[in-house]
């Protein structure tokens, strides 16, 4: 259930989930505020995140995304007092349209990279219209984050950013808890229950648009984050100074993703435009899209892909794919990106709007990353698994290191199930790879006949449930790692 929904809409579940909860707890007494004031500051920030929204995309001519406006009020609600004082709703309005424009107006390449209610609630708080209050972190709400953060960041795939901020940023605060006085046990509980460290990593920190494209780029923006939060700082700026909250810590996080993906060889966001739908039998079908200008990524990576529609379903209008093309046509004199995904009947809205999609529709990539990379050394052994369309990202590779002539000693496994699967042959053909087609009933007994997996580079492609399997199969055989690239919105 929670993998088919869209990363929006367990966003805005979530943290209604976690207002109702807390709404709740404020009438009985176990947190104290009122009821009201939380309601209030909730309206207030929603209404004037969407409103600024609204108004300032339509000055941009560009689709206003509600839900995610929804998303952006509901996260400042947790940040700001929840009061029916006049200047505590006035800072959420204000928070609120901040919040809402800065996704229009701090943008390279069209996509945002800082965190929208960080931005607002910073920003407000700086002009003294509000304070950085952080209200959530109360000990009754403790295990409602936890597990309701918990699932929002395995389902954004960055569940491991968001340990890796919590471990950093929770070892540097215990550490000043116990310097400072503290007994053990008394401040392990003040860290989780009264800092917003959790909060924090769970449902912001692992927001995908605002991330880094590589493992160790967001291992240092978590880092980052974990420590800004834990350590308190001053930074004097004139006659005034900025002190340290949990929104500037990770706003920095923000702008050390940022710089990360600047430096590296990975476009942040480009509009395509549809040139070529190649329809597969009944099962699958082949996009093409015109970038329009150069698109930088590695064979193996995803791009996250926007095709704007009317009447989105829950799961919205992006989705992940890998890419099936080799980064060479993305930089050639014509460049294009080509991405394929097997129909489904009825299938999503997202999959029926690009299924109908005349020739010359836009769309937008608004993410590329991932690291599903093969190894640099040409001379080590690989064995590759592919599960159905799990196969994309190994014919990128292929082809690209045909491109180079780069040869390896290669042998794809394939699991196929029906004839939309035999349309990369001819790539892996050219690479030279040595190509094992078989089915799932048979997989076991294909990669037996494979003697020296235990000395090979081993990667598996596909549904989770099959990179799972997959990956117990490999194992068993002695594979001594496996790195894995899972599919889920396919």
């Amino acid at each position: 259930m929670i993998a088919t929904l869209s990363m929006y809409r367990l966003m805005s579940l979530s943290l209604l989930g976690l207002l109702v909860i807390s709404v709740g707890f404020a009438g009985v007494g176990l947190i104290g505020y009122e009821p009201l004031g939380i309601l209030a500051i909730a309206a207030v920030a929603i209404t004037f995140t969407a409103l600024s929204t609204l108004m300032v995309a339509s000055i941009f001519r560009q689709s206003a995304h509600l839900e995610s406006s929804v998303i952006t009020g509901l996260l400042i609600t947790f940040i700001l007092p929840p009061t029916l004082e006049l200047r505590d709703i006035l800072g959420a309005a204000a928070a609120g349209a901040i919040a809402g424009a800065s996704k229009y107006l701090l943008v390279i390449s069209g996509r945002h990279f800082l965190n929208p209610a960080a931005v607002g609630s910073a920003v407000a708080v700086g002009l003294g219209l509000s304070a950085s209050f952080w209200w959530v972190a109360n000990p009754p709400m403790a295990i409602p984050i936890v597990v309701i953060g918990a699932l929002v960041a395995w389902r954004s795939g960055l569940g491991s950013v968001a340990l890796v901020g919590l471990a950093v940023g929770g070892l540097a605060l215990l550490t000043r808890l116990l310097v400072s006085g503290g007994e053990l046990w008394s401040s392990l509980y003040l860290m989780v229950t009264s800092y917003p460290l959790i909060f924090l990593a769970l449902f912001m920190l692992s927001e995908p648009l605002t991330m880094a494209p590589r493992r160790l780029s967001r291992i240092a923006v978590a880092t980052v984050v974990g420590l800004g939060v834990a350590l308190p700082f001053s930074v004097p700026v004139g006659a005034l100074s900025i002190y340290s909250s949990p929104e500037l810590a990770l706003l920095a996080g923000n702008l050390v993703a940022l710089a990360a993906t600047l430096t590296s060889r990975v476009s942040r966001s480009a509009r395509v435009q549809l040139t070529h739908t190649e329809k597969l039998g009944d099962y699958g079908a082949v996009f093409t899209f015109a970038t329009g200008g150069p698109v930088r990524f590695r064979a193996g990576q995803w791009i996250e892909l926007d095709v704007p529609h009317r009447r989105a379903d829950r799961r919205g209008s992006r989705r992940v794919f890998s890419v099936v093309s080799a980064p060479h046509e993305a930089r050639s004199d014509s460049p294009i990106v080509r991405i394929a995904t097997r129909r489904a009947t009825p299938g999503s809205s997202f999959k029926r709007a690009l299924g109908e999609a005349p020739v010359t529709s836009e769309a937008r990539i608004v993410g590329i990353g991932g690291d599903f990379i093969l190894p640099k050394d040409p001379s080590t052994p690989l064995l590759l698994l592919a599960g159905g369309v799990g196969v994309t990202p190994f014919l990128s590779q292929l082809a690209e290191d045909t491109h180079h002539g780069i040869t390896r000693d290669v042998v794809l496994v394939d699991v196929r199930r029906d004839p939309f699967e035999t349309w990369g042959d001819e790539a892996i053909r050219a690479s030279g790879a040595k190509h094992v087609i078989t089915s799932r009933e048979g997989l076991e007994a294909a990669l037996a006949e494979i003697p020296d997996i235990a000395h090979r580079w081993c990667a598996v492609s596909g549904s989770p449930r099959f990179v799972a399997a997959g990956e117990r199969l490999l194992r068993q055989l002695g594979a001594r790692s496996v790195a894995k690239d899972s599919f889920t919105g396919y």
